[in-house]
């Protein structure tokens, strides 16, 4: 049989200094202090948390897909290509380079812009009325993703490509006044902006076929009583 040890043999664990800070729950580099029963964790700068368990990166600040790393007490953002800034939330597309409400697509370490139907360009800036498809001094306006070209009097058609009769009735010193018909007879005729005009009294509704708004009668032009209007081309 073996004998028993006695109990002054047996040692004594009461007294062993067990606290609540045995076990290190303080992360990251905490400190631990003993409360009551319980610990209280005294963090480094930038870390939070009962247990410090929160760093600078824990919230995720880095947009874009972009890596967070610690840094001391914050934290650096390492950006994708084509992002920048402190939390990488600066893009090639930050500035809205797309013009016409394109559509800016990061694309490597720059963009592309998406355009609606009708607009083209690598910033969508190339537009239906572009390249001035209204003829005859017609104005362009967007329309869509077309356009539609407000003409002269005189011109009509999708491009103001047609050329329409249009008469005046005229006397010295006055306007002209639309769809009036006209005889052949002596005028004499100022055009602005040195415009053209194309006379014929004797044919069917003759008269001016003219590529501005307006033209006046004024003695600055003189047409000699033997001339004819229809030998007129241009003044």
């Amino acid at each position: 049989m073996f004998d028993l040890p006695k109990s002054k043999d047996i040692p004594d664990i009461s007294h062993r200094n067990y606290s609540s800070c045995s076990t290190e729950p303080c992360l990251n580099n905490g400190s631990c202090i003993v409360n009551g029963t319980s610990y209280v964790c005294s963090c480094q700068d930038g870390y939070n948390g009962t247990q410090c368990e929160e760093t600078p990166c824990s919230n995720q600040p880095c947009l874009n897909n972009g890596s967070c790393e610690i840094l001391e007490a914050s934290y650096v953002c390492f950006c994708p290509d084509g992002y920048n800034g402190t939390n990488c939330e600066d893009s090639s597309c930050s500035t809205k380079p797309s013009l016409n409400n394109g559509s800016c697509i990061v694309n490597g370490t720059s963009y592309v812009c998406s355009c609606h139907d009708g607009y083209n360009g690598t910033q969508c800036e190339v537009t239906p009325c572009s390249g001035n498809p209204c003829l005859y001094g017609g104005t362009c306006t967007v329309s869509g993703s077309s356009y539609l070209c407000f003409c002269l009097p005189g011109y009509s058609g999708t491009s103001c490509e047609d050329n329409l009769p249009f008469c005046c009735n005229c006397g010295m010193g006055n306007d002209c006044a639309d769809n009036t018909t006209c005889a052949s007879g002596i005028y004499e005729l100022h055009l602005t902006n040195n415009s053209e005009v194309y006379c014929d009294m004797e044919i069917a509704n003759g008269g001016w076929i003219a590529v501005i708004k307006q033209f006046i009668v004024t003695e600055l032009n003189e047409i000699h009583q033997t001339d004819k209007l229809s030998q007129l081309a241009k003044m």
